[in-house]
């Protein structure tokens, strides 16, 4: 009898004690990094949820400590929604697995600190890309959303452009060589250098 009176002693400690779950919450963010706030959920709350909505490409993300999550997504009228839900501590750090890539973009920037501006990608964007481009010792940097990318360096009259890939939400925070080679990226600098060739054949 008295084994059975300390059990319960300990149980009902246990249930006295019980830690909550830790959610990472936001009510409304245009990127993911703007939800890292780690809340400690009520008594009730079992799951943590993220809720990604797109519209005219324009997303928002919400995160929430809730008692009921209904994973899955639908479409209507143009708005996108996909819900995600866990029930471990913080286990809420990505949002939705199908949810757009965010890349930080620049154009023909001279510093780093001149690309760190973030932005959802189109659903057909599976990369961030990176082009550090050198010439006469200048280095401009462009960053951007793109479908595919084949890392790599090529030097064309002088000109220097080098491509790197990765493929997780703002991966490309780096502006450093390591940086990635796509054709399409390379179109406008190339197109200007055959323009000046022909002159000068002409």
């Amino acid at each position: 009898m008295a084994a059975l009176y300390v059990s319960l002693l300990l149980a009902a400690l246990c249930i006295g004690t019980a830690v909550p779950l830790k959610c990472y919450t936001c009510p409304g963010a245009t990127s993911n990094i703007y939800c890292m706030t780690p809340t400690n959920c009520s008594s009730t709350d079992t799951f943590c949820q993220t809720i990604v909505t797109s519209m005219l490409g324009e997303t928002t993300i919400g995160k929430y400590c809730t008692d009921r999550c209904y994973p899955g997504s639908d479409s209507t009228a143009g708005l996108t929604g996909n819900i995600s839900c866990c029930n471990t501590d913080l286990c809420n750090v990505d949002g939705p697995s199908d949810a757009p890539t965010q890349c930080y973009t620049c154009t023909a920037a001279t510093s780093n600190a001149d690309c760190l501006r973030p932005k959802n990608c189109t659903s057909a964007d599976a990369y961030c890309l990176t082009d550090v481009s050198t010439a006469s010792g200048k280095t401009t940097i462009d960053k951007t959303c793109f479908p595919s990318c084949t890392p790599g360096s090529t030097t064309i009259l002088g000109l220097t452009i080098t491509t790197s890939c990765c493929n997780t939400d703002l991966c490309n925070v780096s502006g450093a060589p390591g940086v990635k080679y796509s054709y399409p990226a390379l179109g406008l600098p190339l197109g200007f250098l055959l323009v000046l060739l022909r002159g000068s054949v002409l």
